[in-house]
């Protein structure tokens, strides 16, 4: 129940999907996308010509233990996402790869020295270390 309130309540589409997976994982079914209502995605049948219907399945309700659990989880999800965010200081210099050589390319008269700093890549340095120790975290 508080998942499915704050499914309606919340405004970021990232924290809607995430219940909706969720509740989705709980009734194992598939998720639903956030701005319809829930329903089962019909199936597709490989045959063509005349068929049985498949029987329609009953709709799974989670439990509240379940359905509070897993507001747990997201809760938990939540808070060690802010925790890293607040913990996270960016190095005050940062290392870049070189950038690729002339020489080795065609000659292109278009490409401009500030063009060229845009193409170049984070280092893997110890200098990075902390923004690709943060980038692995998330």
């Amino acid at each position: 129940e508080q998942l499915e309130a704050r499914l309606n309540n919340d405004q970021s589409n990232e924290i809607k999907d995430t219940i909706q997976a969720v509740l989705a994982s709980l009734a194992h079914t598939q998720p639903t996308p956030t701005t319809g209502p829930v329903t089962s995605a019909p199936s597709v049948s490989s045959h063509k010509g005349k068929e049985k219907a498949p029987e329609p399945q009953p709709e799974v309700k989670p439990t509240p233990g379940a359905a509070h659990k897993a507001l747990e989880s997201v809760r938990n999800i939540e808070a060690r996402l802010t925790a890293l965010q607040d913990e996270f200081e960016f190095p005050s210099e940062v290392d870049f790869s070189p950038a690729p050589s002339r020489s080795s390319s065609p000659v292109r008269d278009d490409i401009s020295e500030s063009d060229t700093l845009t193409l170049r890549k984070l280092a893997y340095t110890a200098r990075n270390h902390p923004i690709r120790s943060y980038e692995q975290a998330l």
